[in-house]
This record gives C-alpha cells, structure tokens and sequence, in this order.
C-alpha cells in the first residue's frame, strides 16, 4: 500500500519534525539582556505555529491510516444504500413526470399578448361610446 506508506508514515515523521524544531526554538527561550519585545514574540509564535503544524499533521496521518484500514472512504455508502436511493430518485422522476403530464401547456406567451390587447382595445371602445353618449 504505497498511500498508506506515504501519507500515514510520511506526516507522521513530518510532524515529529516540526515538534522537534518548534521544541529547540521554544526551549532557547530566555528574556535576557538585549532581548527585544518583538524578537521574544516573534519566537513564542514561530514555536507555537510549528507545534501547530506538528499537531495537524499527525492528526491528518490518523485520518488517512483509518480511512486507509476501513478501506472505504468516510460518509459513502453501501451498495444496497446506492440501490435504495436510486430507486428514490426514479420514483420522484416518475413523479415528476406525471405531474407534468397532467397539467395542461400553458399558452404561448406571444397568444396571451394578442388576446390582452385585443382585450384593451373592447374596453377602450366601451369607454369611447360611454364617453360619447
């Protein structure tokens, strides 16, 4: 299993190595004469960040070796899921399908145009023979 080699192994060490270097920096850790406040800053966050970088490593290697030992990815399903939700999918695209059947096509929209002018055109006569009387 070259995955499992690389990606389980390979952050383990990587990890192990940025503990070890953040570890040097933050055990040289001394106020002394000269010390600036930004310089002594700057190494707390330095070791804090490789403690963290260690830290998601080593949890990112006891991710993959357990998606690794289960030989299946997290969250997929079995065949039989995958069965069941197909045959959900098909029955909601019958559904859907007869629902659409059963309604009637609505009118081209060019059609309802001409019949609410024409319509318009009835009351705005109506209005001129009301007005002329």
């Amino acid at each position: 299993m070259p995955r499992f080699d690389f990606y389980v192994h390979g952050l383990w060490i990587l990890g192990a190595v940025f503990f070890f270097i953040g570890a040097i920096i933050a055990g040289n850790l001394r106020w002394v004469e000269g010390t600036t406040e930004a310089s002594f800053t700057l190494a707390i966050l330095l070791s804090f960040s490789l403690f963290a970088i260690a830290g998601l490593m080593w949890i990112s290697a006891g991710t993959n070796a357990a998606i690794d030992r289960t030989e299946e990815p997290w969250g997929s399903h079995g065949e039989e899921d995958v069965k069941e939700i197909k045959e959900e999918v098909k029955e909601i695209k019958d559904a859907m399908k007869e629902e659409e059947a059963a309604t009637p096509p609505k009118e081209n929209g060019e059609k309802r145009l001409i019949k609410k002018i024409e319509k318009d055109i009835e009351e705005i006569k109506e209005v001129m023979k009301e007005e002329e009387r």
